[in-house]
């Protein structure tokens, strides 16, 4: 019955350590300057923020933090998740 529950142990640990998702956030809606609509994932990738646009399928690196890209999507209007 120990060895049972360490290796339940184990592989819980395991499992927790193992989830390496990115920090994300989706921002979509009218951008209210132009009109257009516009669709936006915004990941924290271990200290890099990547920007994918949705609609083009785009991606680049930014300098900016997960907080400070997503103040900037919500000031152009769209709702972020």
């Amino acid at each position: 019955m120990k060895n049972l529950a360490l290796i339940l142990l184990i592989f819980g640990t395991l499992a927790i350590s193992c989830n390496s998702e990115d920090d994300c956030r989706r921002c979509k809606g009218i951008v209210t300057n132009t009109g257009d609509d516009a669709d936006w994932t915004v990941c924290d990738n271990d200290g890099s923020v990547i920007r994918t646009n949705n609609i083009t399928d785009d991606s680049e690196t930014s300098t900016s933090t997960l907080p400070e890209a997503v103040a900037f999507f919500e000031s152009i209007g769209l709702e972020c998740e």
